[in-house]
């Protein structure tokens, strides 16, 4: 199959933004899978974020093998500098955009299968399809570890949507949706209307930030479709646990400032939060509580009750939102 004919034909209705930072063994793989889409409308720009392994040579032989690919090469200033660089640089004409991290992989009718709903129902900001993960020899991994459901709000307390339930809505983000950023394609306007990537938020749940401003602006929805290859392997840059509940910590204070919001957006925040705070607080202690007597650990239950019951002391203490 020859993917280096027609390429300058069409107007690119997709721009693909691939950060890289030291994925010398990965880039060329990402590439050729974005390479082999069946919509071949697309531009991309690799973002060379500093790297010092030869990240920056595959990525410019890449570039020459192909004119839709150009080579971006900044100072190491985070990935979420890296992807707002990449984005200025690029063609303003394409409507939608894909932030791509340059060791996941996209399955062929990713882009054909995302642009076509996001043609389809003007409404949505973003789109995202389900993940499959593999190793760093492209090996097919077991489940989705990490990956949390979508949950919602029940009339009994809880559940997870169906796959056959497209929108994703507002709460399901809020309780960590198992949404990443490779497996997201974005309309264009709505990126740029709240605000882009914010640099200074730092990594980890940068993402879930812009995730949850795209689902106030429009409707985000889901694809029930494995179409990206999220790898796991040695060398992935993985936040410390302590850096990891800090960041976590940040995203829930900005989310519980509400006074920034205007009100039809401050109810849906305060709705979200009642839910996660009750709802959810409880069904996940529930588990927790119920795999801790199963394993003859009654302090641990124990633990998790207590710290079930301060969440919600805390969330009906009214100064938990800053109006």
């Amino acid at each position: 199959m020859d993917l280096h004919q027609d390429l300058s034909v069409d107007q690119p209705v997709v721009t693909i933004v691939i950060p890289c930072f030291n994925q010398e063994r990965f880039l060329e793989s990402t590439v050729d899978s974005l390479r082999a889409q069946t919509e071949s409308r697309w531009e991309a720009i690799i973002v060379n974020d500093g790297s010092t392994d030869g990240s920056s040579a595959v990525a410019h032989a890449t570039a020459q093998r192909d004119p839709r690919i150009s080579v971006l090469e900044t100072q190491n200033r985070g990935v979420g500098h890296a992807r707002n660089a990449g984005l200025v640089e690029v063609s303003p004409a394409s409507p939608y955009v894909l932030f791509l991290d340059g060791d996941d992989e996209l399955e062929p009718t990713m882009l054909e299968r995302s642009v076509s709903r996001l043609d389809g129902d003007p409404r949505l900001t973003m789109v995202h399809s389900l993940v499959s993960y593999i190793d760093e020899h492209g090996q097919t991994l077991p489940g989705t570890p990490g990956m949390h459901p979508r949950y919602v709000a029940d009339r009994w307390g809880v559940r997870v949507l169906r796959d056959t339930e497209r929108e994703t809505p507002f709460e399901s983000i809020l309780a960590l949706a198992g949404i990443i950023p490779s497996s997201s394609i974005m309309r264009r306007l709505a990126f740029s209307a709240v605000g882009g990537w914010d640099e200074g938020f730092g990594q980890v749940f940068e993402d879930t930030d812009l995730f949850l401003r795209l689902a106030l602006h429009g409707r985000v929805e889901h694809i029930p479709e494995r179409l990206v290859r999220h790898r796991r392997h040695s060398s992935q840059s993985t936040a410390e646990p302590e850096h990891q509940a800090a960041q976590l910590i940040k995203l829930h204070n900005r989310w519980r400032d509400v006074g920034r919001l205007t009100p039809e957006h401050r109810a849906i925040v305060k709705a979200a939060w009642r839910f996660c705070d009750h709802q959810l607080n409880w069904h996940t202690a529930r588990v927790a509580i119920r795999r801790s007597l199963r394993e003859h650990r009654p302090i641990l239950a124990a633990r998790f009750f207590a710290g079930s019951a301060l969440i919600t002391f805390r969330s009906c203490w009214p100064r938990q939102y800053h109006a």
